[in-house]
């Protein structure tokens, strides 16, 4: 069935696509994976795991939130002032013939939207070593939908890329059940992106939260043999007082394995990490945790982030929105 046709109701992400805070998420997805693919061992046979994978591609209707900001992003006129994000957009939906033909249909052809599943997929396919990409993804619909997209991409086959289900592809699959399970078998070359989503201050929440703790734990275990990790955070609308003491590094108790604990087992354990964050209605940050690398290359890291987040302002501005500051640093003990 054409993917174009095919619905996943149940996916309450669907939402929030291509919005500001995407393209920062998936700018800091395809700098970080640039920055890998040029050293070992991710330079050859990386497994990326993609936790929260969605459906790949989404359908920005004329009235959608998002429809301007992916319009601006489907106007730039060459590459080469393009920012990493509008590159990827561009090869992507080429790829699946859904570019607009030419510059003055912008506004009425910017019906799509690749999400990180593509994005990382055609970034791992377009370098010349062997890669292999995990989607994990909680609905069976979504799941059928990105199955589809990715096989009308039509990747080479150098790149290894699996959809996975738990036996039955009809029930739903805990990606970050399954991570926590696996991670100890996992090492260097291993990648996993994860999106742990407004879960830091609901008592209900406390079965995830221990649940991250154990993943980190498995890092910390395993030292400079370890997977890396990228955690993309979002703390809500409601929780904006919150975010800040999160993010002043303010301690607070009661909450087992929050923002603030994950922070410490990291530091604890002598591991500095990559933090970008940024404030675009609310807050948000993401960690790049690279166990082996010393705090050289993680410098190098930040100022390429840097760079690249400097595009997404440039974007932004062209788009006429109010730029929230973006701020990367390395976060150390």
């Amino acid at each position: 069935m054409d993917w174009k046709l095919m619905t996943d109701p149940a996916n309450t992400q669907n939402r929030n696509v291509g919005n500001g805070d995407d393209l920062v998420k998936h700018t800091v997805y395809l700098a970080t994976l640039d920055f890998l693919l040029r050293r070992e061992p991710w330079s050859d046979g990386m497994r990326l795991r993609k936790c929260h994978a969605g459906r790949g591609i989404y359908h920005i209707p004329a009235d959608h939130k998002s429809r301007a900001l992916v319009s601006c992003l489907h106007s730039v006129r060459t590459t080469g002032e393009a920012a990493l994000v509008e590159r990827a957009q561009r090869s992507i939906l080429q790829g699946l013939g859904c570019w607009p033909d030419a510059p003055q249909n912008v506004e009425q052809h910017a019906e799509w939207y690749a999400g990180s599943a593509l994005i990382n997929a055609r970034r791992l396919a377009d370098h010349p070593a062997t890669h292999t990409l995990d989607l994990y993804e909680l609905n069976p619909e979504t799941r059928q939908i990105l199955r589809s997209v990715l096989m009308d991409l039509q990747l080479p086959t150098r790149l290894s890329w699996h959809v996975l289900s738990d036996g039955d592809d009809a029930k739903e699959l805990d990606g970050e059940a399954y991570i926590e399970r696996e991670i100890g078998k996992w090492g260097a070359r291993d990648l996993i992106l994860l999106d742990p989503f407004a879960m830091w201050l609901s008592a209900e929440d406390q079965k995830r939260r221990a649940r991250y703790g154990r993943i980190l734990d498995a890092v910390v275990q395993h030292g400079g043999d370890a997977a890396s990790l990228v955690l993309f955070w979002v703390w809500g609308s409601r929780h904006q007082n919150e975010a800040g003491k999160d993010l002043s590094n303010k301690a607070r108790d009661g909450i087992d394995f929050g923002y603030h604990g994950l922070r410490s087992k990291l530091h604890g354990a002598g591991l500095e990490f990559v933090q970008v964050k940024w404030c675009w209605g609310q807050w948000f940050a993401m960690w790049i945790v690279l166990p082996r690398l010393s705090a050289d290359y993680l410098a190098e890291l930040e100022h390429e982030l840097q760079v690249h987040c400097r595009f997404v302002t440039a974007l932004w501005k062209r788009c006429g929105h109010k730029c929230p500051k973006l701020e990367v640093k390395v976060d150390r003990p």
